[in-house]
């Protein structure tokens, strides 16, 4: 079972916890949140326009659909699940695809293609790096979560 060999990648990552790295990393998490869609959806529905607006709600919508989907398919179980000790944040539901991993990537694209200059890589990269790293930091996945949710997200 995969998830075994990766259970030692996880618990090797969950040996260089601190304080400052947790506060940071369950920072990160909001960006996986209803909370997040919930502000971002509107900002872009009335900052950039109706349409990309209106495509941004789509694409989440269509995103969170499938995720769900997979998830019930898959039935992954999270390293917290596995190893309860490495849980530094629980959340409800099974592990692969990871939905964060699938929705930074999805939001990264959307990025890339507003913007028209270069130093979006500055931006993009550190955003999918952390929030996927994080995810995995947190105990809430595997890497071979976060793998599945950028390959869904690309496909999206």
């Amino acid at each position: 079972m995969i998830h075994l060999f990766e259970l030692g990648w996880v618990r090797l990552i969950h040996q260089l916890r601190d304080p400052v790295l947790d506060l940071f990393f369950q920072s990160l998490d909001f960006f996986d949140r209803q909370e997040f869609f919930f502000v971002l959806v509107p900002i872009v529905w009335m900052g950039i326009g109706w349409k990309p607006g209106f495509k941004l709600f789509s694409i989440l919508f269509l995103s969170a659909l499938m995720n769900h989907f997979l998830k019930g398919l898959f039935a992954s179980p999270r390293p917290f699940h596995l190893d309860p000790a490495l849980g530094i944040i629980h959340v409800h539901g099974l592990g692969f695809p990871s939905g964060a991993a699938q929705t930074v990537i999805l939001l990264s694209g959307l990025l890339i293609k507003q913007w028209q200059n270069s130093w979006k890589w500055l931006v993009v990269i550190p955003y999918v790096l952390f929030v996927s790293f994080s995810r995995i930091y947190l105990g809430l996945h595997f890497p071979s979560d976060i793998l599945g949710g950028w390959i869904v997200g690309l496909f999206l």
